[in-house]
């Protein structure tokens, strides 16, 4: 019995031991090194943060967060523990790996090592598997605006990281949610360093004809032509600066002067036009109206036109996106292609719509557009149903092109597509093709 009792006293000795070796190893100063960083996906968007201001806003994060421990120093001294990170990230969009993705991020994979080392010797370590990063809350709500999202799943890997270097330094203490003010910091600091570059890399691609055909008309005398064309440009995908500046120019020379009720509409009109363009050089324009002694209904056009400016800036980065375009189609096609990839069914359905109307039966587009149904009509319920309506205007259009290659896909349509909706337009214009003789 006191042969045992020795025994257990003897390995609490060295519990209490190693306890306390462990605790005198516990650093009393960190230093977190420069940020190893890795940005990718899987298709070509430049709406969003690149590599560089990702790093940048990851590595102030967790420098913050870091410091909350009181243990954070510039001047590292001999027994200093120095933190190195690594974060290989692939920032994803539903559908990257299909000819249409969306534009919307999605949670991002992401691996990640953490290396502490003491007297430049590795002292704990730690790698992770691949995982994917949930979306991070906002205090209980879920962000919906894409780069707010993509700021999130920046601050859910900053979460995963401290989660991990508090397992490794049980005595760190860090917080794993970051305060509001945090939060808040993150977003402001993402928004400003994307404030800094371009959306997309601007490349003219649209034929110079199509763009002095507008410039006379937003130019004319008569104001029912500038009406139509400033109609026209809220609804069109148009890119050319020479085009927006002209608009710019006129709206400077009138908004703050007009009192009759024709130059006030015109002007609500011109400002939506311009906030088409997606161009953040004009956002500082439509501040200045907004603080203004303009016409009050000029000063309250300002809040759709933002929404409107806002909405197309993401948008654009998609579908004037020369490093997606063929170089064998024309730039219809490739506009009318990209226009396909957007989130958005109602702008999907509309330009369908119009395809239909204007009957553009380009053999590449026709391809892109069975293409689309193939890869998303037979998916899941929910993903299928969301867009049940753009795939039924894609067997309409199929179907009144009259092109026979796109026959077995709407049999197989007709039979095995999800939606009820899109196996009735798949079966009414497969009868119209099967009409046709060869």
């Amino acid at each position: 019995m006191l042969k045992k009792l020795l025994i257990i006293v003897s390995m609490l000795c060295s519990a209490l031991c190693s306890l306390q070796i462990q605790a005198e190893e516990s650093p009393a100063t960190w230093t977190l090194e420069p940020l190893v960083f890795t940005l990718d996906q899987n298709i070509a968007n430049d709406y969003y943060l690149p590599e560089a201001g990702f790093r940048e806003v990851l590595q102030s994060n967790l420098q913050r967060r870091l410091a909350t421990s009181n243990r954070l120093v510039d001047m590292p001294t001999a027994d200093t523990l120095k933190i190195e990170v690594r974060v290989n990230y692939l920032r994803r969009f539903p559908g990257d790996l299909t000819p249409f993705p969306s534009s919307t991020v999605t949670s991002p994979n992401i691996f990640f090592g953490i290396r502490l080392l003491r007297n430049d010797e590795v002292w704990k370590s730690y790698r992770s598997k691949e995982m994917v990063a949930q979306d991070a809350t906002f205090f209980g709500r879920a962000s919906i605006e894409s780069l707010t999202r993509d700021a999130g799943h920046l601050l859910a890997v900053s979460n995963t990281i401290i989660k991990t270097f508090n397992e490794l330094i049980p005595d760190a203490n860090i917080a794993t949610e970051p305060g509001e003010e945090e939060v808040k910091t993150i977003v402001d600091h993402y928004m400003a360093l994307k404030q800094q570059v371009p959306h997309y890399e601007f490349q003219r691609y649209i034929p110079e004809e199509v763009t002095d055909q507008y410039l006379a008309s937003i130019t004319s005398s008569d104001r029912k032509v500038r009406l139509t064309t400033y109609g026209k440009l809220t609804r069109d995908w148009m890119n050319e600066p020479r085009v927006y500046n002209k608009i710019h120019e006129q709206l400077l020379q009138s908004y703050a002067t007009a009192t009759s009720k024709d130059d006030i509409k015109e002007i609500r009109e011109a400002m939506n036009a311009l906030a088409s363009s997606g161009m953040d050089v004009y956002l500082p324009f439509f501040k200045e109206i907004q603080t203004s002694t303009a016409d009050p209904a000029i000063v309250k056009q300002v809040d759709d036109s933002l929404k409107i400016l806002t909405r197309r800036t993401r948008q654009n980065a998609v579908v004037h996106n020369a490093k997606t375009m063929h170089a064998d189609f024309d730039w219809k096609t490739n506009q009318n292609i990209n226009i396909l990839k957007l989130p958005e069914t109602g702008v999907r359905v509309a330009l369908l719509k119009q395809i239909y109307r204007e009957k553009q039966w380009d053999d590449n587009l026709l391809q892109a557009i069975a293409d689309e149904l193939e890869n998303s009509a037979f998916a899941n319920a929910y993903r299928s149903g969301v867009n049940h309506d753009v795939h039924a205007w894609m067997c309409i259009v199929l179907g009144a092109a009259e092109n026979k290659t796109h026959q077995d896909l709407l049999q197989r349509m007709s039979e095995e597509a999800t939606s009820d909706k899109v196996r009735k337009h798949a079966k009414e214009n497969l009868k119209k093709l099967r009409k046709i003789k060869v």
